[in-house]
């Protein structure tokens, strides 16, 4: 987590080196996914990585987390940006109900529920997902319906 936001790349080798270094330590593994996401997400590298590294990854990281958020949160990221929900449509909707079960007041949980919903042509799931999105944080609503082609009426 150290070098994250100055070197993206460098956290992940050291996140890496870590995980195999300290093999019983929870704590690089459960970090291994969300530095990854996070490199994914806000680096200017482009990362070139295969599905099955990418699924190692996770299953490393789910060997001390496999039910936090954050991590639940990520792997669905990495699905749904990858394209790869479509091949792996069963791990995505297991992930889906199990943050929509134990991750509900968070939400950063429902704008990912919306955003597959689009993804999928799930009306009711969409209209759903953002009506408790809208519950929970009326601006970050406000931003992401109309990206979903959700009309926003006052």
């Amino acid at each position: 987590q150290y070098f994250i936001s100055a070197d993206p790349v460098r956290a992940l080798q050291a996140n890496l080196d870590a995980v195999n270094a300290f093999e019983y330590d929870a704590k690089p593994r459960r970090q291994l996914a969300l530095t990854l996401a996070t490199l994914e997400a806000n680096s200017d590298v482009t990362l070139k990585l295969s599905p099955e590294a990418a699924d190692q990854m996770y299953a490393i990281t789910a060997t001390a987390a496999p039910h936090t958020p954050a991590v639940l949160l990520t792997r669905f990221q990495h699905l749904l940006l990858s394209g790869r929900w479509k091949e792996r449509r069963a791990e995505t909707d297991a992930i889906v109900e199990e943050l929509k079960l134990n991750a509900s007041l968070h939400p950063a949980v429902w704008l990912a529920v919306a955003s597959y919903a689009s993804m999928t042509r799930d009306e009711a799931g969409l209209i759903s997902a953002l009506h408790r999105l809208r519950q929970l944080d009326e601006g970050m609503f406000r931003e992401i319906a109309p990206k979903l082609g959700v009309e926003v009426k006052r």
